[in-house]
């Protein structure tokens, strides 16, 4: 057999995917003819496809010594170079090339990615296009000039995708690239439409199935969502991306426990795939094992250095740990990191409420500052004509990812389903992803009920500008899944925020804050970037979760010890609070402290909580609990006489939940918002005198009332019925106080024709 036959074999095994045979047959080649040019280039592709960038290199280099005028192997040259990491050299063999073969299209498109590798992205494109120009037909070409645009420029993305299915009709990736891009534009039925494109043109493409399932999912049509990304699942169950989108969706759907199994097989399986650590981390402190999650995520940015949001979910198990300063210093880290991250902007003002070295005047400042980097480029010169409505009613939109089973929801539910239509007709845009029976009784009381959680802030602006609405409510401030770029918009003449955040949103184009004067006294105004608007009474309404147990009597008089407890986020348990709560447990003989909550029982949680407390108590006079669900919560108040609050973050729904099971809260406010909920829910039921005026204050009252054992249970019997007889549940008086409010409002401004 000549060397041209032999030569044409290898080739012919290698372009079949046979790479062990082919090598050996260039390597007989060598033997023979120790220079010669093609097989040692080939070769050097087949080492460069294993792995073995050095030796390639150093093949094709001999292939380029032997044939220096050869512009197929000084292209394939850059082609190893590149993958070696010698981006430089890889440029120069591509313009070597290039310059004995100007009209090679694949020459082209190579030097592109490494000048998009080296930074120069704007001469990447001119190669891109040029490979274009050549072969208009090269998806790979088109593919990579979208991705030049994708992040800058989504409408030039877009055009140039449309434009080169023009060229390309069967290219799955083609049509996946933009239903990508309609996603993100927040067009969700079109981005749909071209990935079903997508998977009839390549029906076995995983990344297509599961990014259709995940669009389908985002817009509530989970069913079918489940049944394409079970499908991609079937044809790739060892596909790291396929475990990643199964193990989301099962997290999104509150099914932790799935998640984790799923994570833990995809870590199994691709250990060294840093996204999928990240992600099991974050299930993991869904499920209160927040050291283990704190362990995995640190993982994760150990082999992912660069995946910015794996410091935020750092941040947040840190949070979760009571170690507030290493969260903000992983907040930080993400800000800086992209040169202004605004997930991460948001948590690091959350996690400064819970931070006691903080002023109200800090807060305000943090909170401008974060308008001025995100919000300000956004603001729009459209203006709005205030339209009279003394003929019809008003038109009022709620924005939230939140209204179903968590504080929101049961803040407003009994609002919704008060309101008169006849004089506020509502609209809600739901970013909330699967259904419960509190979003359900929400969506059936509400006029106007809109699944938006699939829709990109600019989509979401328009949805709202075309509905017309009037007032516009922020119910989620700068908590998780906000929208606060659609408000820095200004999607709607008047904008207010309430119920979901602890102060002010810092947004220029946030009006009005909804309050009332225990959250917000006159003098504290100054704090707030918005206007202050007060409730007569209580700035929400509650409404209980159905399946909670019935009271049961005072446990201090069948136990005879006084049980002390806090249900609250471990965030929220400072070393102040730990020290007040040491002199009482001190001061009360034989009593005991429950705390319940995620990452209460993990170990690292409790050994601060003992150490805070010091060595003067037990360390069995203390109990770590953590319950699922707001019924298994609530029975455990059925073991609790006296609720301790928390500083400078006090109890807002918790405080509502020991109420409502008979056990009253003992609370410090501070000066900020987010310490004041305990303050107006004692006080709106008639339990001022369990709010305190200082630290001392605060101990001496625990005592006093734990003292009082006949009075302890006397109040527990009522407490229930007192509360709900308050205008904590009146949902009819506050949504009678609401609309007042609101049409108060409204003909304000139409008098005085602007924002006051």
């Amino acid at each position: 057999m000549t060397v041209q036959e032999k030569l044409l074999r290898a080739f012919e095994s290698q372009k079949a995917g046979q790479l062990r045979q082919a090598a050996e047959g260039y390597r007989d080649i060598l033997r023979v003819d120790a220079s010669h040019p093609d097989a040692l280039h080939l070769l050097g592709l087949i080492e460069s496809n294993q792995g073995n960038h050095q030796q390639a290199v150093a093949l094709v280099r001999q292939a380029v010594e032997v044939a220096p005028a050869n512009p197929t192997i000084l292209s394939n040259f850059g082609v190893v170079l590149r993958h070696a990491g010698q981006i430089t050299d890889a440029i120069e063999a591509y313009r070597r090339s290039l310059a004995l073969d100007p009209a090679n299209a694949d020459a082209h498109f190579n030097l592109g990615k490494s000048l998009k590798l080296s930074g120069d992205r704007a001469q990447a494109e001119v190669s891109f296009r040029t490979a274009i120009s050549l072969a208009p037909q090269k998806a790979a070409a088109w593919l990579s000039l979208i991705a030049l645009y994708s992040d800058r420029d989504p409408v030039a993305a877009l055009s140039i995708a449309t434009q080169a299915l023009g060229f390309c009709p069967n290219n799955a990736d083609l049509w996946m690239n933009l239903g990508a891009l309609h996603r993100k534009a927040g067009r969700i039925e079109e981005a749909v439409t071209h990935y079903r494109r997508a998977v009839e043109l390549s029906p076995r493409k995983v990344d297509a199935l599961s990014r259709l399932a995940s669009t389908l999912i985002s817009k509530q049509d989970i069913e079918e969502g489940q049944k394409f990304l079970a499908l991609a699942q079937a044809i790739e169950p060892e596909s790291v991306h396929v475990l990643n989108s199964l193990g989301l969706l099962h997290n999104t759907l509150g099914n932790s426990t799935a998640a984790i199994q799923v994570y833990r097989r995809a870590i199994e399986l691709h250990p060294s795939y840093g996204t999928a650590h990240s992600n099991l981390s974050s299930a993991l402190r869904k499920l209160g094992l927040v050291s283990e999650s704190l362990e995995c995520v640190r993982r994760g940015i150990e082999l992912e250095p660069d995946n910015i949001e794996s410091k935020v979910i750092e941040g947040g198990a840190l949070m979760l740990l009571g170690e507030l300063q290493g969260a903000e210093a992983s907040f930080v880290a993400a800000i800086n990191a992209k040169g202004g991250y605004r997930d991460a902007h948001d948590s690091l003002l959350m996690c400064r409420h819970y931070q006691p070295e903080y002023t109200a005047a800090d807060n305000l400042l943090a909170h401008r500052e974060w308008d001025n980097r995100y919000g300000q480029a956004l603001l729009n010169s459209r203006s709005f004509s205030l339209e009279q409505t003394t003929n019809r009613p008003l038109r009022v939109g709620f924005v939230s990812a939140d209204l179903g089973a968590h504080p929101v929801g049961y803040f407003t539910l009994r609002m919704f389903e008060a309101l008169d239509s006849q004089e506020l007709e509502t609209y809600v845009y739901s970013d909330r992803i699967g259904e419960d029976p509190v979003s359900q009784r929400i969506a059936k009381a509400v006029d106007h009920w809109s699944l938006t959680a699939a829709l990109g802030d600019d989509a979401l602006y328009q949805k709202i500008v075309s509905d017309k609405i009037d007032i516009l409510f922020d119910l989620a401030g700068h908590t998780a899944h906000n929208r606060l770029l659609v408000f820095a918009r200004r999607a709607a003449p008047v904008q207010i925020t309430w119920a979901g955040y602890v102060g002010t949103t810092g947004l220029s184009t946030m009006d009005y804050l909804l309050a009332d004067r225990h959250h917000v006294p006159p003098q504290a105004d100054e704090f707030y970037t918005e206007n202050v608007l007060r409730m007569p009474e209580s700035y929400i309404t509650y409404c209980p979760p159905d399946d909670v147990p019935q009271v049961g009597p005072l446990p201090a008089i069948r136990n005879g010890f006084v049980t002390f407890a806090a249900m609250c986020n471990p965030a929220k348990v400072n070393s102040e609070v730990l020290e007040l709560w040491s002199k009482i447990l001190r001061s009360a003989p034989g009593s005991r402290l429950l705390l319940s909550y995620s990452g209460w029982p993990d170990p690292a949680s409790r050994q601060r909580v003992l150490l805070g407390l010091g060595d003067s108590i037990s360390h069995d006079r203390i109990d770590f609990d953590y319950q699922v669900g707001p019924a298994g919560l609530m029975s455990l108040y059925n073991e609790v006489d006296i609720a301790l609050d928390t500083f400078p973050y006090s109890g807002g729904l918790t405080t509502l939940e020991a109420l409502w099971m008979g056990v009253p809260t003992v609370t410090w406010p501070g000066e900020r918002f987010a310490g004041r909920h305990s303050l107006s829910h004692m006080s709106t039921v008639g339990l001022s005198d369990w709010v305190c005026s200082d630290k001392s204050s605060y101990v001496d009252t625990a005592l006093d009332k734990a003292s009082d054992l006949q009075n302890l249970a006397q109040l527990r019997k009522g407490l229930r019925n007192q509360v709900e007889a308050s205008p904590l549940c009146d949902g009819i008086s506050f949504a009678r106080h609401f609309t007042q409010l609101m049409k108060q409002t409204l003909a304000k401004i139409h008098t005085s024709g602007r924002l006051a």
